[in-house]
């Protein structure tokens, strides 16, 4: 199963923030948002600490756990974790949309929606 390789590839590989945000998908489409949370605050602390915010990989996997994440507080009721998280990604969103790559309108889309729906208005 995801669970049982992503388990496998945390214990192995243990500096791999993709992992943990991964692991944190797993674990919260299992209905476990609790260790979901602290699978997902492990991959954006590990990205955030040593991570070269201008790498196109770990801004992707960055963004890809700040909305994941989102997504997963919401989908377990934790609206305002949930609004929180968006809030943050909303921020991310800015400095992406300035430079050359621009992020793809179905993210933008999809972020606007989920905004709205946590009651967030439109940015």
């Amino acid at each position: 199963s995801a669970f049982v390789a992503l388990n496998a590839a945390v214990s192995l590989r243990p500096e791999l923030a993709a992992a943990y945000s991964l692991l944190g998908v797993t674990l919260a489409r299992l209905g476990d948002i609790a260790n979901a949370t602290l699978a997902y605050e492990r991959a954006l602390s590990m990205l955030a600490d040593g991570a070269d915010d201008q790498d196109p990989q770990t801004l992707h996997i960055t963004r890809a756990t700040r909305l994941n994440f989102a997504t997963s507080l919401w989908s377990a009721g934790q609206q305002e974790l949930a609004r929180a998280q968006l809030e943050q990604f909303g921020k991310e969103l800015e400095v992406w949309r300035a430079s050359a790559a621009g992020p793809d309108a179905a993210v933008v889309a999809g972020y606007q929606e989920m905004l709205a729906a946590v009651g967030g208005g439109q940015r």
